[in-house]
């Protein structure tokens, strides 16, 4: 007998990508039922998957695909149309095995299916009137799992496999050359072996993170289907665009960043996207629209989602911020108190908890998460007409280009995607203002955050230079200057997470390790200011 077990990893890859290509075809399908690809695809994609689970002694997974196949294979030859009954059971059918996939990863034996086969099966022998009403027996089937999966695996091509075989043995010799060195105790060729190393660790550093970058297409896919089900349960008609789907992040932003995206997704079906009797009184195309872009700037990648829904009711918010005791009646608000609203921890839109709301919570949650990111959150809309979340995310979490800073005996790590410039200014452009230092740096006005003052450091003694050394950074539009002793040097970094503790100081993203052995701390500029 043929063991299987060592095909497993390899057959749920499979699946899971065949899966995926299901769930798209068939939505393209639902919105153009003559679409004779779609179909092609659907027939192809069930007929693998039902290949791969007989190879692997799953039956009942593949009986059920089975079943799906035949349902095609009358719609591909014009002996039935494809109705929306048909469509809901297929999406059922692909739910109900992506949890049986789930529970095979587990270890756990598959999922029956024989409630969803005896209902596909009667639609092959029903007549082409409209099928009866749904039976109890449906209430059991599967809920579309919402859960962004993490990213297990990576494609990597050939070429960048040898490339860094290569590299290693590069390495292994340059290793031999310095043993040799010491041992013969000649150091003329030092500082040239030296600088060969330095080369190949850079060539190596920079392979090795491209090959960690995946296409935030990986997530992207997920979200078409789950709008569709969010809107159908809304009693909504909502079209989900996406963009820049190759735009390519570090696999470890891309894991983290699911949840923040279904967040903001499900607030825009569920708070942003009117019903279509509303948008057709307003003078809307009764179809709700949802864009998803992704695009690169500079080190970072931004990531828009916008809705052509009822943006914010600036009146509303000032009523639930009252209500909540957030704010007094004689507060005025401006646009971006609005926002700041919106992000506050207490506050939520959501009149009712609905099955799309969720949990009630606020964006304060999203901006928790892309905040641990070192990434930053952007709210801008137009009551009655659209919002856009935008998220501005680093490309990487793994190394990064860093600023080495000192305070006194302390040295501090500044990521060189926030900084603008550094500068020295005199003490008398130093002015303070309702307890907030000010320097003026080309006739500008930048808050100053000394960080000798901010962490409670003991004095440097030793200082003697008038003035105060600014590391001009950004957040945003706005700029601030950080205070430091001295400049140390440009460094690339390897970026470690904090433990429990440490990590509920909200000034640092982590630190680092230096050639020394010591540890840096790095600062998170974002929740710093």
């Amino acid at each position: 007998m043929v063991d299987t077990s060592k095909y497993k990893e390899m057959f749920l890859s499979e699946a899971k990508e065949n899966l995926q290509q299901l769930n798209t075809a068939l939505l393209k399908l639902e919105k153009t039922p003559s679409d004779k690809k779609s179909i092609e695809v659907i027939f192809r994609s069930a007929h693998s998957l039902k290949g791969m689970a007989a190879t692997m002694e799953y039956s009942k997974m593949s009986t059920l695909c089975h079943a799906i196949e035949d349902v095609f294979d009358e719609i591909k030859s014009n002996k039935r149309k494809l109705t929306p009954e048909i469509i809901e059971l297929v999406f059922k059918s692909f739910d109900t095995l992506e949890l049986s996939l789930k529970e095979v990863s587990e270890d756990r034996e598959e999922l029956d299916f024989t409630a969803l086969i005896t209902k596909l099966k009667k639609l092959l022998t029903q007549s082409k009137e409209k099928p009866k009403e749904e039976t109890p027996e449906n209430k059991d089937l599967a809920e579309k799992p919402e859960a962004i999966e993490k990213i297990t695996e990576i494609k990597v091509k050939v070429d960048t496999l040898d490339l860094l075989m290569n590299l290693i043995e590069e390495l292994l010799v340059n290793k031999m050359k310095l043993d040799q060195l010491f041992i013969s105790k000649d150091y003329t060729e030092m500082e040239s072996t030296l600088n060969a190393l330095d080369r190949l660790v850079e060539d190596l550093q920079f392979n090795i993170t491209s090959a960690r970058m995946v296409p935030v297409e990986q997530i992207f896919t997920r979200f078409p289907r789950m709008v569709r089900d969010l809107a159908k349960k809304e009693g909504k008609e909502v079209d989900l665009t996406i963009e820049g789907g190759d735009i390519e992040l570090d696999r470890t932003i891309i894991d983290k960043l699911g949840e923040p995206l279904v967040h903001l997704l499900r607030n825009s079906v569920d708070h942003g996207i009117e019903t279509p009797e509303i948008r057709e009184k307003s003078g809307k195309d009764k179809t709700g629209k949802i864009k998803l872009k992704a695009r690169r700037e500079k080190g970072y990648v931004i990531i828009d989602i916008e809705d052509d829904g009822q943006g914010i009711s600036e009146e509303k918010i000032k009523e639930k911020a009252i209500e909540k005791r957030i704010i007094s009646k004689n507060t005025a608000l401006q646009k971006e108190d609005v926002i700041k609203l919106l992000l506050d921890s207490r506050f939520s839109t959501s009149e009712k908890v609905t099955e799309v709301s969720g949990r009630g919570v606020g964006l304060s949650v999203v901006k928790t998460m892309i905040d641990s990111l070192g990434g930053e959150l952007k709210i801008d809309y137009v009551p009655g007409k659209n919002m856009i979340i935008s998220l501005r995310l680093p490309l990487t979490l793994a190394i990064i280009k860093a600023l080495l800073t000192g305070v006194g005996d302390q040295t501090y790590a500044i990521p060189a995607t926030n900084i603008i410039e550094s500068v020295k200014v005199e003490e008398k452009n130093i002015k303070k203002m309702m307890n907030q230092e000010m320097a003026i740096v080309n006739e500008k006005s930048i808050p100053l955050i000394r960080l000798e003052e901010l962490f409670k450091l003991p004095k440097n003694e030793e200082k003697t230079e008038e003035g105060v050394l600014m590391v001009i950074v950004s957040k945003g539009s706005q700029q601030f200057g950080i205070g430091v002793d001295t400049l140390i040097a440009d460094q690339d970094i390897v970026i470690k997470p904090l433990d429990k503790i440490t990590r509920q100081s909200k000034g640092f993203a982590g630190f680092t390790i230096l050639g020394d052995g010591k540890a840096v701390l790095i600062l998170d500029v974002n929740n710093l200011i």
